[in-house]
C-alpha cells in the first residue's frame, strides 16, 4: 500500500542516537526529504545528540532545506515540545524510557511514532495504551482542550517486519490455500560480541523480561501474524541459558494454538549459530508458503526476504494471485512514509492545529465535518500489544517456577 506524497514535508524530530537510530534511520530519512523534512535530532546526552547530527550532515543531510539541530536532555526534549515547527517526533530509543515519553509528547500536541516493543512488559502496555489513547483519540467538539481540533495527535507503533512487502505477499497466497493446518517459525541469529547489538544495556536490564528474547521475538510474531491473519490463543514455552554475557534466555522453543484450531512452534536461538536464519512456514490444505530472510539466491549482494510456495500436484493458484518473489528490505521505509502521510493528512485537514492553528482553516467552525485520519492498521498500537501478548505468554510459561512449559492464554488484546 502506497503512501500518497505530502502536499509539502513533514517537518519531524529523531529523538534517539542509538545504532539503530544512526543505521537505519538517518539513510532512509535521508533518501525520503520530499516526505519528511528532519529538523531535530535528540539523544538524553549532549554527546551522542552532537554525534548524530553530525552522521546527518556525513550522510549530504544537510544539502536540503533548513538544517538539523542537535539537542539533549530535559532542556532539548522541551525545546522540541514548544517548537511550532515539530509536527511529529519519531522515538528510536530503550524501550524503558519510550512510554513516558509517548505520553509527554502526546500531551504536547505531537504526533508519535515509537519502535516497537510498545513498552517492556505487558501490563506497562495496558497501561500506556490506555492513557494514550485518551490522548490520541478523537475530541468532543467542546473539548476546550483543542477547540478547532476534531480529533486529537496520532500515535504509531513501527514494527518494520510487519510492514515488510514480502508478508503482504505471503498473506494474499496464504488467503487461496484453504484451511491453514500449521505454522512454524525459526530465527537463528548469531549474538556474540561481532554483533553490533551485543553490547545494548537496555536489553541487559534485569526488569525487561525476557531481554533480548522478547526484544527480537515480537518482530518475529508480529510477521507471522500478519502473514497467517490469524490469532494465537494459547502458548506453552521452554527456556535455556547458554552464553554467560547474554540474559537468559538465549535459546527459546513455544508452541502456538490458533483461534481456528491450527498449531504451531516459535524456536529462537541466539547462542552459538554459525548464521542469521530466519524462516516462515505456513502449511495450508491447498499447500505450504515459506518466507526465508536473508541473500538473495543469485549471490549479488541484495538482501531481503524470498516467498516460495509448494502446491500439490495438480494445483495452481488463480491468476490474480502474485508469483512468489524475492522482496527488498522496505519495512522501516514504508513506515516512516505511512506515518508522514497520515500526519500530513491530518494537517492538510485542519485536523490537527498544534503549532499552526492561525495557518490552518477551521473546517469545524464552518459545520464541515472533515473525517477523522486514520493510521495504516499495520502502525496500530493494538497490534504492536497483540505482539507483545503473545511473547509475554511465552516467557511466562518458560519462566514458571512450578512447571516451565505450562500451556499459558494469550491476553486479549483491548479493542
Amino acid at each position: 500500500m502506497a503512501a500518497q506524497l505530502p502536499s509539502r514535508p513533514v517537518q519531524i524530530a529523531l529523538l534517539g542516537a542509538g545504532i539503530f537510530a544512526r543505521d537505519a534511520y538517518l539513510p532512509i530519512l535521508k533518501a525520503s526529504e520530499a516526505e519528511i523534512a528532519l529538523r531535530f535530532v535528540w539523544s538524553r546526552s549532549q554527546g551522542s545528540a552532537e554525534a548524530l547530527a553530525a552522521a546527518w550532515v556525513a550522510a549530504g543531510g544537510a544539502a536540503r532545506g533548513a538544517a538539523v539541530e542537535a539537542v539533549w536532555g530535559e532542556e532539548g526534549l522541551a525545546r522540541i515540545e514548544r517548537s511550532e515547527e515539530v509536527e511529529a517526533c519519531v522515538l528510536v530509543l530503550p524501550v524503558q524510557v519510550q512510554p513516558a515519553l509517548v505520553l509527554r509528547l502526546l500531551k504536547a500536541g505531537k504526533h508519535v511514532m515509537q519502535e516497537k516493543p510498545i513498552a517492556a512488559d505487558y501490563p506497562q502496555a495496558l497501561a500506556l495504551h490506555a492513557e494514550a489513547s485518551l490522548l490520541s483519540a478523537p475530541l468532543s467538539a467542546a473539548s476546550s482542550a483543542r477547540p478547532s481540533s476534531p480529533q486529537g495527535p496520532l500515535w504509531a507503533v513501527g514494527e518494520n517486519f510487519r510492514l515488510e512487502p514480502a508478508f503482504d505477499q505471503a498473506r494474499e497466497i496464504i488467503s487461496h490455500l484453504g484451511t491453514m493446518l500449521a505454522v512454524q517459525v525459526v530465527a537463528e541469529t548469531s549474538l556474540t560480541p561481532a554483533n553490533k547489538y551485543f553490547p545494548s544495556q537496555w536489553r541487559r536490564d534485569p526488569d525487561f523480561t525476557g531481554a533480548f528474547i522478547t526484544d527480537c521475538g515480537v518482530h518475529y510474531v508480529a510477521a507471522m501474524c500478519h502473514m497467517t491473519g490469524r490469532r494465537v490463543w494459547s502458548v506453552a514455552a521452554f527456556g535455556s541459558h547458554q552464553i554467560a554475557d547474554v540474559p537468559p534466555p538465549d535459546n527459546f522453543a513455544a508452541t502456538l494454538k490458533f483461534e481456528d484450531g491450527s498449531v504451531g512452534t516459535l524456536s529462537i536461538s541466539f547462542s552459538y549459530t554459525p548464521r542469521n536464519h530466519m524462516v516462515w512456514r505456513v502449511v495450508c490444505v491447498g499447500g505450504t508458503v515459506e518466507v526465508r530472510r536473508g541473500p538473495h539466491s543469485s549471490g549479488d549482494g541484495r538482501f531481503g526476504y524470498t516467498v516460495s510456495l509448494d502446491l500439490p500436484p495438480g494445483a495452481s493458484l488463480p491468476p490474480s494471485c502474485p508469483s512468489p518473489s524475492f522482496h527488498s528490505l522496505l519495512g522501516i521505509q514504508q513506515e516512516l512514509s505511512l506515518f508522514a502521510a497520515a500526519v500530513a493528512a491530518c494537517r492538510d485537514q485542519g485536523t490537527h492545529t498544534q503549532g499552526e492553528a492561525g495557518n490552518q482553516e477551521d473546517h469545524t467552525s464552518q459545520g464541515i465535518a472533515s473525517p477523522p485520519v486514520s493510521l495504516d492498521p499495520r502502525l496500530s498500537p493494538l497490534a504492536a500489544l497483540g505482539d507483545l501478548a503473545i511473547m509475554h505468554a511465552a516467557v511466562q510459561s518458560a519462566n514458571s517456577p512450578v512447571a516451565a512449559g505450562t500451556p499459558q492464554p494469550v491476553p486479549v488484546v483491548p479493542v
